[in-house]
């Protein structure tokens, strides 16, 4: 099992880096809207595929600064709200 996370957020930055998506360079503005599974097969072949378990866990490790790409670590927030206090 792996976090695609780290994967998504580097493919964003070089999009980015390189001029791609320019109208949203705000992390908080992307989303997984679907999934495909599927291969191609060569010939006259009967083929099945069978999916168990799959799932999409989303998991709050920060909150997106607003106006901006990055966000605010838990730690970070709640030093800045002790400072705030």
């Amino acid at each position: 099992m792996g976090d695609l996370l780290p994967h998504i957020v580097s493919g964003l930055r070089e999009a980015w880096k390189q001029g791609y998506l320019s109208a949203s360079q705000n992390l908080a503005d992307y989303r997984i809207g679907g999934l495909v599974l599927g291969w191609e097969v060569t010939g006259l072949n009967d083929v099945a595929i069978a999916v168990r378990d799959l799932r999409a866990t989303a998991t709050t490790v920060c909150t997106p600064r607003e106006g901006r790409g990055d966000c605010v670590k838990s730690r970070e927030r709640e030093a800045e709200t002790e400072r705030q206090e």
